[in-house]
Formats: structure tokens, C-alpha cells, sequence
């Protein structure tokens, strides 16, 4: 069983070692292959597109020739599931914990090719669909949203719910 702290950590791992893994070595995605792409700046500077972390404090950069993206988990609801009684192996009442995670996609307009869109989303929504994390954390309905673009930026979200169960 998992605490939120615990649970938080594992999704971000979950899409962290996804989307590194993806973009060293491509990734498959419904039958088709997407071999790694290599992102480039008007200049010709070769990147790889930074993830800025939920309750990080960071600077975001200023550079809109660079993909980035946003990441954060959003607990919805928290219903005890379960009590505590001498037939329990476990002490403590089992609580199921339902959220969102939400992967904001930039792609900026000056330095767009075709099909980094689809990469990113695609590659970002493949950390989660019908998947679960070592400790028990579930994935399921995991999408890709097309959003209006931005001043500087084309965007996508790839929205996924999880579910996990903690005792307290």
C-alpha cells in the first residue's frame, strides 16, 4: 500500500523514465513505430525538451524556439474503501485515492516540424495507457487533447486517470 507522497513519486517515475527512454530510443504506439526524434532550434541547437515538475520551483525559460512540458498529479477524491477489523492483515482503514494526471505539451511555433506533436503526445500518453506502477498504482483512460494554440506555442494535454489504495 502506498501514501500519497509515495504515489506522487511513482507516477513521475512512471512518466519520467517513459519519456527519457522514448526519446533515446523511440517507442512503439498502437502497432506503428516512431523512431527518436532529434529537436532543433532555429539555430540548429540540438535539445531535448525540458519537463518542469508540479511544486518545483523553477524558472520557465524564455527561449520559444524549445518543446517543454508541464507535469502535474491532481488528487480528486478519497473514499475509505475498507475497515479495520481482527480478519485484516493489514491495521488501519484501507482508503482508495482517484486523481488525474496531467501532462501539458508546448511545441513552439518558431522551431515546429511535423510530427513532434504527435511524438511528444503520443510518447507522454504511452507512460500511462492501461498501465500500473511496480507498487499499485492504476492507470486507465489515458488521451490526447488538441488545445488552441498559444501566442508563441501549438499545445496538447494527455490527460490519464489513476487509482491507488493506502491505509492509514
Amino acid at each position: 500500500m502506498l501514501n500519497h507522497e509515495q504515489a506522487k513519486n511513482e507516477i513521475k517515475k512512471q512518466f519520467n523514465d517513459t519519456w527519457l527512454a522514448g526519446l533515446i530510443a523511440g517507442f512503439n504506439s498502437s502497432g506503428a513505430s516512431y523512431a527518436p526524434l532529434i529537436f532543433r532550434t532555429n539555430q540548429n541547437v540540438v535539445y531535448q525538451p525540458t519537463i518542469y515538475w508540479q511544486n518545483v520551483q523553477t524558472v520557465l525559460d524564455s527561449d520559444n524556439e524549445r518543446h517543454f512540458s508541464r507535469f502535474s498529479v491532481m488528487t480528486n477524491l478519497t473514499e475509505q474503501s475498507a475497515m479495520s477489523g481482527r480478519s485484516y492483515s493489514v491495521p488501519g482503514n484501507k482508503h482508495t485515492t482517484f486523481g488525474l494526471v496531467v501532462v501539458e505539451l508546448f511545441f513552439a511555433k518558431s522551431a515546429y516540424s511535423a510530427g513532434e506533436e504527435s511524438f511528444l503526445s503520443l510518447l507522454s500518453r504511452k507512460a500511462f495507457a492501461s498501465r500500473q506502477t511496480p507498487n499499485g498504482v492504476w492507470f486507465r483512460n489515458s488521451t490526447i487533447r488538441e488545445l488552441r494554440p498559444e501566442d508563441s506555442f501549438f499545445r496538447s494535454n494527455v490527460l490519464t486517470e489513476f487509482q491507488y489504495d493506502s491505509v492509514d
